[in-house]
């Protein structure tokens, strides 16, 4: 049955889902089956995912007419899981174009969501024929509720669908992807699909991963902070406030955050936890070996010609150090300057390899070998490389954002940005109150000190207990 794994950035949901899709086909071949992801330059990652866990199961290759790697919307090109839907279910399979006559401008933040609704408002009284025995969903937390729905309708009994999530990396909605938000509840108000406790074989309805192994704790605990606004100007916006939520994240927490404590102005005290450290930074004889300071470097510099001058001599000195192009991904926030088409410029300017991600005519492709990756935000999600440029970080604050959800998107923007990194991190931005901020939280990281706070301050409350979900919601 129904599955929601939720797991923070580079804790391996990717990996898992890969694995475990691998593990479905070579034990039931004759299952169809679907990995589904958000993110179509994902699809050279994903793939070679699959593929690479198949053949250690089976030593072949997987069968693309039964397990099936698709992208959410898919077109004529390439073809993804609401188009499936649609020519499965005889309907015509929307396309952006539908979108943009319908949303305008808004169709590109706004319109796969508008596309599964419109699907799913079509097919409200027809009865259609589940086509799918398991589906594999990754990037869960930008997916619409409409998308869920569709896909339990899709899928043959007992429904096994599986989906992985992090709230941190939701870059286009605010939404946590819950069970009753998603599916509905029931006549007397409980869940039609009940994610609490486990199933008679042990296997938990609901599971948390914490433990990240692609990002070292230092870089991880900034850009956790500086997501929820812990030394934010006027407070946070979004976070926690029990123990045991907290310890979810993989922290250990020193303080708590009663009223009296908040009254007080005490501090708080978060530290990872070292079972939820698996990087080998966070072991201290690789640390020992390794400069801390440069693991994750903040660098406010004074405009964005001297944003520019500062990557640019950046890279080329890791070039020089010996590092490969393709080890090196520069992101800059969506709205900052400059752009990504400003940086690739230059970097071809100063006689630097580098690509654009998706540029190719597939739109598919992130890395090349010999090349430094330039990404926007959205096709860089899921990605990795082992140095990260994350530009731009000035966009992050109230004052760039339009209002305080907006403000809240772009610091999970800046989430994403700084945790694609698997080793080192430059924080690049226009000096102001956002690289101030994240100064003064890596002066000590991976230890952050804040003022206590009430969930009433908040504007946006994550809990992640699945109980805790339903008391609120019920």
């Amino acid at each position: 049955g129904p599955q929601r794994i939720r797991g923070l950035a580079g804790t391996g949901k990717t990996v898992l889902f890969a694995k475990r899709a691998a593990r479905l086909h070579a034990a039931h071949p004759d299952w169809d089956i679907a990995f589904v992801f958000f993110t179509r330059a994902l699809y050279q990652q994903v793939r070679g995912q699959v593929e690479q866990q198949f053949r250690s199961f089976t030593g072949e290759c997987p069968d693309p007419e039964k397990l099936r790697i698709w992208h959410a919307w898919g077109g004529k090109d390439l073809t993804g899981f609401l188009r499936e839907l649609a020519l499965a279910w005889e309907q015509r399979p929307l396309t952006l174009n539908d979108a943009k006559r319908e949303l305008g401008s808004e169709a590109y933040s706004g319109g796969f969501a508008w596309a599964c609704a419109e699907l799913e408002r079509r097919l409200e009284e027809a009865q259609v024929e589940p086509f799918l025995d398991a589906l594999l969903v990754d990037e869960g937390q930008d997916l619409p509720p409409a998308f869920y729905r569709l896909a339990m309708r899709a899928l043959r009994p007992p429904h096994r669908l599986y989906w992985a999530y992090d709230e941190a990396q939701g870059i286009g909605n605010l939404i946590v992807p819950r069970a009753a938000e998603l599916f509905g509840v029931d006549e007397e108000g409980r869940p039609r699909i009940d994610l609490s406790g486990s199933y008679v074989s042990g296997i938990p309805r609901a599971h948390n991963l914490n433990r990240c192994y692609r990002t070292p704790a230092r870089i991880l605990a900034v850009a956790h902070a500086f997501n929820m606004g812990l030394l934010r100007e006027g407070g946070p916006l979004q976070g926690v406030t029990q123990q045991k939520e907290w310890e979810n994240l993989g922290y250990r927490v020193t303080g708590d955050f009663s009223q009296a404590s908040v009254a007080a102005g005490r501090d708080v005290v978060l530290e990872r936890d070292p079972d939820a450290c698996g990087h080998p930074f966070d072991d201290a004889a690789f640390r020992a070996r390794v400069d801390r300071d440069a693991v994750l470097r903040i660098e406010a510099v004074s405009g964005e010609n001297a944003m520019l001058e500062t990557l640019v001599a950046g890279i080329r000195a890791d070039l020089e150090a010996g590092l490969e192009p393709h080890d090196l991904l520069v992101v800059p926030l969506p709205e900052s300057r400059p752009s990504a088409r400003t940086i690739l410029a230059a970097l071809k300017k100063a006689g630097i390899p580098a690509i654009e991600a998706g540029a190719d005519a597939t739109r598919e492709t992130f890395l090349r070998t010999g090349y430094v990756t330039v990404s926007n935000i959205y096709r860089a999600k899921g990605n990795e490389a082992w140095k990260v440029y994350a530009t731009g970080l000035q966009a992050a604050c109230a004052a760039q954002a339009r209002d305080l959800d907006d403000e809240l998107v772009r610091r999970n923007q800046a989430f994403v940005a700084l945790t694609r990194a698997k080793l080192w991190c430059v924080a690049l931005g226009i000096d102001g109150p956002a690289l101030d901020e994240l100064s003064r939280l890596a002066a000590d990281a991976p230890r952050i000190t804040f003022k206590a706070f009430n969930q009433r301050s908040l504007r946006r409350q994550v809990g992640y207990e699945e109980e805790l979900e339903q008391r609120a919601l019920f």
